[in-house]
Protein backbone atom coordinates (compact mmCIF):
# COMPACT_ATOMS: atom_id res chain seq x y z
CA UNK A 1 0.00 0.00 0.00
CA UNK A 2 1.38 3.40 -0.98
CA UNK A 3 0.48 6.46 1.08
CA UNK A 4 -0.31 9.76 -0.65
CA UNK A 5 2.58 12.19 -0.90
CA UNK A 6 0.90 14.61 1.50
CA UNK A 7 1.15 12.03 4.29
CA UNK A 8 4.95 12.01 4.07
CA UNK A 9 5.11 15.50 5.62
CA UNK A 10 2.78 14.70 8.55
CA UNK A 11 5.48 13.42 10.97
CA UNK A 12 7.70 16.40 10.13
CA UNK A 13 4.90 18.93 10.73
CA UNK A 14 3.89 17.17 13.95
CA UNK A 15 7.46 17.13 15.26
CA UNK A 16 7.88 20.83 14.39
CA UNK A 17 4.67 21.70 16.22
CA UNK A 18 5.65 19.75 19.33
CA UNK A 19 9.07 21.38 19.33
CA UNK A 20 7.58 24.89 19.09
CA UNK A 21 5.14 24.19 21.89
CA UNK A 22 7.88 22.99 24.24
CA UNK A 23 8.20 25.41 27.10
CA UNK A 24 11.53 26.74 28.24
CA UNK A 25 12.63 26.31 31.84
CA UNK A 26 13.38 29.97 32.60
CA UNK A 27 15.30 31.05 35.73
CA UNK A 28 15.80 34.75 36.47
CA UNK A 29 19.31 35.62 37.70
CA UNK A 30 19.46 38.88 39.66
CA UNK A 31 23.23 38.66 40.15
CA UNK A 32 23.25 39.56 43.85
CA UNK A 33 22.81 36.21 45.59
CA UNK A 34 23.76 32.60 44.85
CA UNK A 35 21.15 30.62 42.93
CA UNK A 36 20.31 26.90 43.22
CA UNK A 37 19.44 25.33 39.87
CA UNK A 38 18.16 21.75 39.97
CA UNK A 39 18.10 21.11 36.21
CA UNK A 40 19.49 22.46 32.98
CA UNK A 41 17.70 25.78 32.49
CA UNK A 42 17.47 28.90 30.35
CA UNK A 43 18.79 31.85 32.34
CA UNK A 44 17.47 35.42 32.04
CA UNK A 45 20.16 37.82 33.22
CA UNK A 46 19.25 41.05 35.04
CA UNK A 47 20.50 44.52 33.93
CA UNK A 48 23.49 44.16 36.30
CA UNK A 49 25.12 41.85 33.72
CA UNK A 50 25.22 44.29 30.79
CA UNK A 51 25.00 47.93 29.67
CA UNK A 52 22.34 49.54 27.47
CA UNK A 53 22.67 52.61 25.23
CA UNK A 54 19.94 54.09 22.98
CA UNK A 55 21.24 55.98 19.97
CA UNK A 56 19.87 57.42 16.73
CA UNK A 57 22.20 56.44 13.88
CA UNK A 58 22.40 57.63 10.26
CA UNK A 59 21.49 54.14 8.97
CA UNK A 60 18.28 52.10 8.87
CA UNK A 61 19.65 48.57 8.56
CA UNK A 62 20.78 46.61 11.61
CA UNK A 63 23.79 45.06 9.88
CA UNK A 64 25.07 48.55 9.01
CA UNK A 65 24.34 49.88 12.50
CA UNK A 66 26.39 47.06 14.10
CA UNK A 67 29.52 48.50 12.46
CA UNK A 68 28.98 51.73 14.44
CA UNK A 69 28.20 50.26 17.87
CA UNK A 70 31.82 50.20 19.03
CA UNK A 71 32.50 53.86 18.15
CA UNK A 72 29.12 55.05 19.51
CA UNK A 73 29.74 53.51 22.96
CA UNK A 74 33.44 54.41 23.09
CA UNK A 75 34.22 56.33 26.27
CA UNK A 76 30.81 55.71 27.87
CA UNK A 77 31.46 52.17 29.18
CA UNK A 78 33.83 50.83 31.87
CA UNK A 79 36.99 49.15 30.67
CA UNK A 80 36.33 45.71 29.19
CA UNK A 81 36.24 43.48 26.11
CA UNK A 82 32.71 44.20 24.87
CA UNK A 83 30.44 42.48 22.40
CA UNK A 84 27.22 44.02 21.15
CA UNK A 85 23.60 43.12 20.43
CA UNK A 86 21.40 45.59 18.54
CA UNK A 87 17.62 45.96 18.77
CA UNK A 88 15.96 48.23 16.19
CA UNK A 89 12.96 50.37 17.14
CA UNK A 90 9.80 49.34 15.30
CA UNK A 91 8.54 52.94 14.91
CA UNK A 92 11.82 54.78 14.26
CA UNK A 93 14.18 52.82 11.96
CA UNK A 94 17.10 55.13 12.91
CA UNK A 95 16.73 54.39 16.66
CA UNK A 96 18.72 51.43 18.04
CA UNK A 97 18.98 49.90 21.51
CA UNK A 98 22.59 48.74 21.94
CA UNK A 99 23.31 46.01 24.51
CA UNK A 100 27.02 45.85 25.43
CA UNK A 101 28.39 42.94 27.46
CA UNK A 102 31.74 41.52 28.52
CA UNK A 103 31.65 37.74 28.03
CA UNK A 104 34.45 36.98 30.52
CA UNK A 105 32.93 39.12 33.28
CA UNK A 106 29.52 37.46 32.87
CA UNK A 107 31.06 33.97 32.99
CA UNK A 108 33.06 34.90 36.10
CA UNK A 109 30.00 36.38 37.80
CA UNK A 110 27.87 33.30 37.07
CA UNK A 111 30.58 31.02 38.43
CA UNK A 112 30.76 33.13 41.60
CA UNK A 113 26.99 32.64 41.98
CA UNK A 114 27.50 28.88 41.91
CA UNK A 115 26.19 28.33 38.37
CA UNK A 116 28.06 25.68 36.36
CA UNK A 117 28.29 25.32 32.61
CA UNK A 118 26.28 22.08 32.55
CA UNK A 119 23.34 23.84 34.28
CA UNK A 120 22.94 26.39 31.46
CA UNK A 121 20.92 25.62 28.33
CA UNK A 122 20.70 29.19 26.97
CA UNK A 123 21.41 32.70 28.23
CA UNK A 124 19.18 35.71 27.61
CA UNK A 125 19.31 39.36 28.64
CA UNK A 126 16.13 40.64 30.28
CA UNK A 127 16.26 43.62 27.89
CA UNK A 128 15.18 41.21 25.13
CA UNK A 129 11.84 40.70 26.94
CA UNK A 130 10.88 44.40 27.04
CA UNK A 131 7.37 43.67 25.71
CA UNK A 132 6.61 41.67 28.89
CA UNK A 133 7.31 44.68 31.14
CA UNK A 134 4.05 46.63 30.90
CA UNK A 135 4.19 46.87 34.71
CA UNK A 136 7.11 46.58 37.15
CA UNK A 137 8.11 43.04 38.09
CA UNK A 138 8.83 41.99 41.67
CA UNK A 139 12.00 39.88 41.65
CA UNK A 140 12.18 39.17 45.41
CA UNK A 141 11.50 40.86 48.74
CA UNK A 142 14.11 43.56 48.15
CA UNK A 143 14.41 43.96 44.39
CA UNK A 144 12.29 44.70 41.33
CA UNK A 145 12.75 45.65 37.68
CA UNK A 146 11.00 48.29 35.59
CA UNK A 147 11.48 50.06 32.27
CA UNK A 148 11.70 53.67 31.20
CA UNK A 149 12.04 54.90 27.61
CA UNK A 150 12.53 51.31 26.47
CA UNK A 151 15.40 50.49 28.88
CA UNK A 152 14.95 47.93 31.68
CA UNK A 153 16.61 48.73 35.01
CA UNK A 154 16.84 47.47 38.61
CA UNK A 155 15.21 49.32 41.47
CA UNK A 156 14.39 48.66 45.16
CA UNK A 157 11.18 46.73 45.88
CA UNK A 158 9.81 49.46 48.19
CA UNK A 159 9.69 51.96 45.28
CA UNK A 160 7.18 49.81 43.37
CA UNK A 161 3.42 50.06 43.93
CA UNK A 162 1.51 48.29 41.15
CA UNK A 163 3.54 45.31 39.94
CA UNK A 164 3.32 41.73 38.70
CA UNK A 165 5.05 38.65 40.03
CA UNK A 166 8.20 37.13 38.59
CA UNK A 167 6.21 34.01 37.59
CA UNK A 168 3.85 36.16 35.50
CA UNK A 169 6.82 37.75 33.76
CA UNK A 170 8.44 34.36 33.04
CA UNK A 171 5.16 33.05 31.60
CA UNK A 172 5.07 36.01 29.21
CA UNK A 173 8.73 35.38 28.32
CA UNK A 174 7.71 31.94 26.99
CA UNK A 175 5.91 33.69 24.11
CA UNK A 176 8.84 35.93 23.12
CA UNK A 177 11.23 34.84 20.39
CA UNK A 178 14.30 36.32 22.07
CA UNK A 179 17.88 35.98 20.85
CA UNK A 180 20.12 33.98 23.16
CA UNK A 181 23.68 35.01 24.09
CA UNK A 182 26.64 32.67 23.88
CA UNK A 183 28.97 32.85 26.87
CA UNK A 184 32.04 30.61 27.01
CA UNK A 185 32.72 29.18 30.46
CA UNK A 186 35.92 27.48 29.22
CA UNK A 187 38.47 30.22 29.65
CA UNK A 188 41.48 27.90 30.31
CA UNK A 189 43.64 26.16 27.74
CA UNK A 190 42.97 22.45 27.16
CA UNK A 191 45.80 19.94 27.71
CA UNK A 192 47.22 18.38 24.55
CA UNK A 193 49.55 15.49 23.82
CA UNK A 194 53.22 16.36 23.42
CA UNK A 195 53.33 15.32 19.72
CA UNK A 196 50.41 17.58 18.88
CA UNK A 197 51.98 20.42 20.86
CA UNK A 198 55.21 20.09 18.83
CA UNK A 199 53.41 20.05 15.47
CA UNK A 200 51.24 23.02 16.39
CA UNK A 201 54.24 24.92 17.73
CA UNK A 202 56.16 24.48 14.45
CA UNK A 203 53.16 25.58 12.42
CA UNK A 204 52.57 28.60 14.63
CA UNK A 205 56.25 29.56 14.45
CA UNK A 206 56.18 29.53 10.63
CA UNK A 207 52.95 31.53 10.60
CA UNK A 208 54.42 34.00 13.10
CA UNK A 209 57.48 34.59 10.91
CA UNK A 210 55.30 35.15 7.84
CA UNK A 211 53.03 37.46 9.82
CA UNK A 212 55.96 39.50 11.16
CA UNK A 213 57.40 39.89 7.67
CA UNK A 214 54.03 40.96 6.25
CA UNK A 215 53.35 43.27 9.19
CA UNK A 216 56.74 44.91 8.73
CA UNK A 217 56.03 45.53 5.06
CA UNK A 218 52.61 47.08 5.73
CA UNK A 219 54.04 49.08 8.64
CA UNK A 220 56.59 50.64 6.30
CA UNK A 221 53.81 51.57 3.82
CA UNK A 222 51.63 52.92 6.63
CA UNK A 223 54.45 55.09 8.00
CA UNK A 224 55.07 56.49 4.51
CA UNK A 225 51.43 57.48 4.11
CA UNK A 226 51.28 58.98 7.57
CA UNK A 227 54.36 61.10 6.93
CA UNK A 228 52.76 62.45 3.75
CA UNK A 229 49.52 63.40 5.50
CA UNK A 230 50.65 64.06 9.08
CA UNK A 231 50.37 67.82 8.79
CA UNK A 232 46.69 67.74 7.72
CA UNK A 233 45.04 66.35 10.88
CA UNK A 234 47.46 68.02 13.30
CA UNK A 235 47.37 71.43 11.65
CA UNK A 236 43.58 71.63 11.45
CA UNK A 237 42.99 69.64 14.66
CA UNK A 238 40.52 67.29 13.00
CA UNK A 239 38.98 64.77 15.49
CA UNK A 240 39.39 61.05 14.84
CA UNK A 241 35.76 60.09 14.11
CA UNK A 242 32.68 61.64 12.55
CA UNK A 243 30.80 61.50 15.85
CA UNK A 244 33.60 63.43 17.57
CA UNK A 245 33.51 66.06 14.83
CA UNK A 246 29.75 66.44 15.23
CA UNK A 247 30.16 66.83 19.00
CA UNK A 248 32.84 69.53 18.55
CA UNK A 249 30.70 71.42 16.02
CA UNK A 250 27.66 71.23 18.31
CA UNK A 251 29.71 72.54 21.24
CA UNK A 252 31.06 75.45 19.18
CA UNK A 253 27.56 76.34 17.95
CA UNK A 254 26.26 76.45 21.55
CA UNK A 255 29.18 78.70 22.51
CA UNK A 256 28.47 80.97 19.52
CA UNK A 257 24.81 81.32 20.51
CA UNK A 258 25.73 82.06 24.13
CA UNK A 259 28.26 84.75 23.16
CA UNK A 260 25.78 86.31 20.70
CA UNK A 261 23.16 86.50 23.44
CA UNK A 262 25.64 88.10 25.86
CA UNK A 263 26.73 90.60 23.22
CA UNK A 264 23.11 91.60 22.61
CA UNK A 265 22.56 92.11 26.36
CA UNK A 266 25.66 94.31 26.71
CA UNK A 267 24.62 96.31 23.66
CA UNK A 268 21.24 96.99 25.28
CA UNK A 269 22.86 98.14 28.55
CA UNK A 270 25.49 100.31 26.86
CA UNK A 271 22.84 102.11 24.79
CA UNK A 272 20.59 103.12 27.69
CA UNK A 273 19.29 106.66 27.07
CA UNK A 274 21.04 108.22 30.12
CA UNK A 275 21.04 111.98 30.55
CA UNK A 276 24.19 113.95 31.26
CA UNK A 277 23.68 114.03 35.06
CA UNK A 278 22.75 110.33 35.30
CA UNK A 279 25.56 107.88 36.14
CA UNK A 280 25.98 104.13 36.60
CA UNK A 281 27.20 103.40 40.12
CA UNK A 282 27.27 99.59 40.02
CA UNK A 283 27.22 96.89 37.32
CA UNK A 284 27.65 93.12 37.73
CA UNK A 285 27.12 90.24 35.26
CA UNK A 286 27.41 86.64 36.49
CA UNK A 287 25.86 83.43 35.12
CA UNK A 288 23.33 85.26 32.90
CA UNK A 289 22.17 87.46 35.81
CA UNK A 290 22.60 91.23 35.77
CA UNK A 291 22.79 93.65 38.70
CA UNK A 292 22.72 97.40 37.85
CA UNK A 293 22.48 100.63 39.89
CA UNK A 294 21.88 104.06 38.27
CA UNK A 295 21.63 107.57 39.79
CA UNK A 296 18.47 109.23 38.43
CA UNK A 297 16.63 112.45 39.30
CA UNK A 298 13.09 111.17 39.89
CA UNK A 299 10.72 108.19 40.15
CA UNK A 300 9.32 109.07 36.73
CA UNK A 301 12.74 108.99 35.15
CA UNK A 302 13.47 105.64 36.83
CA UNK A 303 10.27 104.19 35.32
CA UNK A 304 11.29 105.39 31.85
CA UNK A 305 14.59 103.53 32.12
CA UNK A 306 12.83 100.41 33.38
CA UNK A 307 10.45 100.48 30.41
CA UNK A 308 13.40 100.80 28.03
CA UNK A 309 15.09 97.76 29.59
CA UNK A 310 11.97 95.61 29.89
CA UNK A 311 11.61 95.40 26.11
CA UNK A 312 15.13 93.96 25.76
CA UNK A 313 15.82 91.82 28.86
CA UNK A 314 13.80 90.17 31.65
CA UNK A 315 13.64 92.42 34.74
CA UNK A 316 13.38 90.33 37.90
CA UNK A 317 13.31 93.09 40.53
CA UNK A 318 13.72 96.87 40.79
CA UNK A 319 13.85 99.45 43.60
CA UNK A 320 14.13 103.25 43.70
CA UNK A 321 15.45 104.83 46.87
CA UNK A 322 17.14 108.18 47.46
CA UNK A 323 17.75 108.81 43.78
CA UNK A 324 19.26 105.33 43.17
CA UNK A 325 17.54 102.90 40.79
CA UNK A 326 18.61 99.29 41.44
CA UNK A 327 17.72 96.67 38.85
CA UNK A 328 18.10 92.86 38.89
CA UNK A 329 17.52 91.11 35.55
CA UNK A 330 18.46 88.10 33.44
CA UNK A 331 19.02 87.45 29.75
Amino acid sequence: MTLPKDFSTVPKRLFSKLRNEKKRSFVYIDGKEAVKISQKSDLILSPSFYWVVKERLPVTKLREAKKLFSSVTEGSLPEGDYRFIGLQDSDDPHLFTIIAYDENKIAEKLENLGIRKEQVAHLFFVQSFLQCLEKPVIVDEKNAIDQSNGIIFNLPRNLVSEAVSLDTFLQCAQKVNAKSVHISFDRTLLAMESDNVLKISVALTVLAILFIAEAGYYWWIDRSLLRQNANIATHYRIPATGYQRKAVIKKLLRRRDRVAKQRKTFETLFHLPLESHETVEHFNYLKNKISLSIHVASQKRAQQLLDALASKITVLNSTFEKGLLTIEAKQ
